[in-house]
């Protein structure tokens, strides 16, 4: 298209969103490869999120209130649920992460356990709380600068 200057969409998008959601489509195909990258058991039976509201969603599906304690806009990028572990991906497709997102991310296994605390307390439930990892990943063609 001339308006993209003889490029396409993909070729030119930096957003995120575009770049998990290709990924999550990939996944969805064929996660063994994905997998096998990120040295997970391929054996294991995962469910795969996009744009997961982590927070907003666990508390809607135990109907509880939030109560402004987790933050209602927090937003993972792509999740792979199993059983016993949540991996975590935040991802950048052409630029580095913010110091705030960084934080973010830092505070994020903290905060999960206390979600999880908080619903085994309100609704009188022993759930064990899932092992968590974080991934943070950018695109290849992504060069960082050194700070």
């Amino acid at each position: 298209m001339e308006y993209l200057n003889g490029k396409t969409w993909d070729e030119i998008t930096r957003e995120e969103r575009f770049f998990c959601a290709e990924l999550f489509y990939e996944l969805k195909k064929n996660p063994k490869p994905f997998l096998d990258i990120c040295k997970l058991n391929s054996n294991q039976k995962y469910e795969i999120g996009f744009e997961v509201c982590f927070y907003c969603d666990i508390l809607k599906a135990y109907e509880m209130e939030n109560n402004e304690y987790f933050s209602p806009k927090r937003t993972f990028d792509l999740v792979l649920f199993s059983d016993e572990k949540i991996h975590i991906f935040e991802a950048k497709s052409h630029q580095g992460f913010k110091n705030e997102q960084l934080k973010d991310i830092i505070k994020d296994p903290d905060e999960i356990r206390k979600l999880f605390e908080k619903i085994n307390e309100e609704k009188k439930l022993m759930l064990k709380i899932p092992d968590l990892k974080i991934w943070a990943i950018i695109s290849s063609n992504y060069e960082p600068s050194v700070l």
